[in-house]
């Protein structure tokens, strides 16, 4: 990455190799870093990840916001509704 670029993980921890990250925030190439997601989840107490000045860590909730809570109720009772009337789960889940 470009020196003093920002890096961020709202997708799967495995993406990111935090030691190479953390060294990339010590050495100053890269400007900061957020990350709503880590490997291993939840991190060791002691990583030293969790002190670095220029991370911003969210406990992978950073998708929350009011509206989003409003639409994932929207979501359910749709689902609700549309299994009362007989039709098939939009998202089903295969136990196979």
């Amino acid at each position: 990455m470009k020196p003093g670029a920002l890096l961020i993980n709202v997708s799967r921890g495995p993406l990111i190799d935090q030691a190479a990250l953390q060294d990339a925030l010590t050495s100053g190439h890269l400007g900061g870093a957020g990350l709503d997601v880590m490997d291993p989840e939840p991190p060791k107490w002691d990583d030293p990840i969790l002190s670095d000045r220029n991370i911003v860590l969210t406990p992978h909730i950073g998708w929350k916001s009011d509206q989003s809570i409003i639409e994932v109720e929207q979501d359910a009772v749709a689902e609700v509704r549309r299994i009362l009337l007989g039709d098939t789960p939009k998202f089903q889940v295969n136990n196979n």
